[in-house]
């Protein structure tokens, strides 16, 4: 004896499983497409990360000269300034690899580290040759600047 609900069991049935095929299929091409822009964004995101460690690494020693050096005065190691010191021994860690499976992060920092000293030194002979160039010299209560727009380094003054 059939009644209307066996009738209707196996086309709610074969319903239900044409739905759970589309669904899974579904599933597998989002899969699919997920693994493909993990596989093609790859050198991206690492580029990134690279990036990141390069700026954080500048802004680190950066941060360090400002807030322990003293009187203007770059902050020193043995002798030697402190932002080339530790970007040097970062920068030559990654490049000798000495640090493992972090030697990426440290080249990165390393790199960073020097680019800060290379653009605290830069500025600085361009400010000296600013300052040797004929330039008119405005002296006000407050401020030293010459024509050229650029601060002669004894009016440099550390932030706090």
């Amino acid at each position: 004896m059939e009644t209307a609900l066996s009738h209707s069991l196996p086309t709610t049935l074969g319903g239900a499983r044409s739905r759970l095929a589309t669904v899974e299929e579904k599933l597998m091409r989002t899969q699919a497409r997920l693994k493909r822009f993990a596989t093609e964004n790859e050198g991206r995101i690492e580029g990134v990360m690279r990036g990141i460690e390069t700026i954080g690494g500048g802004a680190a020693v950066g941060y360090l000269a400002g807030r322990y050096g003293t009187g203007g005065a770059v902050l020193q190691i043995a002798g030697f300034d402190a932002d080339l010191v530790i970007g040097g021994l970062m920068f030559a860690g990654g490049l000798f690899e000495v640090g493992g499976k972090y030697n990426a992060h440290l080249y990165d920092i390393g790199a960073g580290a020097l680019a800060f000293y290379a653009g605290r030194e830069t500025f600085t002979m361009g400010a000296k040759a600013a300052v040797a160039t004929p330039a008119t010299t405005t002296t006000t209560a407050t401020t030293a600047t010459t024509t050229a727009g650029v601060a002669p380094p004894s009016a440099w003054v550390p932030r706090r």
